[in-house]
């Protein structure tokens, strides 16, 4: 039996399940960057930068070495002279909030965890009867 997971599911687990789920799997960061293109952002791309050292959030979370973070003033709303940094949860919540699987897709619209891949999925057409 498949198992589909939402863009909408992903994105809460990523920021809201953070004690039982890791924020840095693929499929966190899939959801996170299908949200940004959803927004539009390759006119304006974030960042997506692997932390060399520590780092601290925008919201105060540390953000490890190794760890996935993005830099970005249009999607993050704040203004600063040197961009702030996001982890991976605090970005997943924003792109929560911000509703972005209501926007088109661009290209998935699921996580498939049986082949740990992103996958399309047509909306199934109900014919009414009349």
């Amino acid at each position: 039996m498949k198992k589909y997971i939402s863009l909408r599911r992903c994105l809460f687990d990523s920021f809201a399940n953070r004690s039982m789920y890791d924020f840095e799997k693929d499929r966190s960061l899939w959801a996170i960057l299908e949200g940004l293109r959803r927004l539009g952002t390759w006119a304006t791309p974030v960042n997506k930068i692997k932390a060399r050292k520590d780092h601290t959030c925008i919201r105060n979370c540390t953000i490890k070495a190794g760890a996935t973070y993005f830099t970005d003033e249009s999607v993050i709303e704040v203004k600063h002279a040197a961009l702030p940094k996001v982890c991976a949860g605090c970005m997943a919540m924003i792109l929560y909030f911000k509703d972005v699987d209501n926007l088109a897709p661009t290209k998935y619209t699921h996580w498939a965890d049986e082949i740990k891949a992103a996958v399309k999925i047509e909306k199934e057409k109900h014919v009414g009867l009349s």
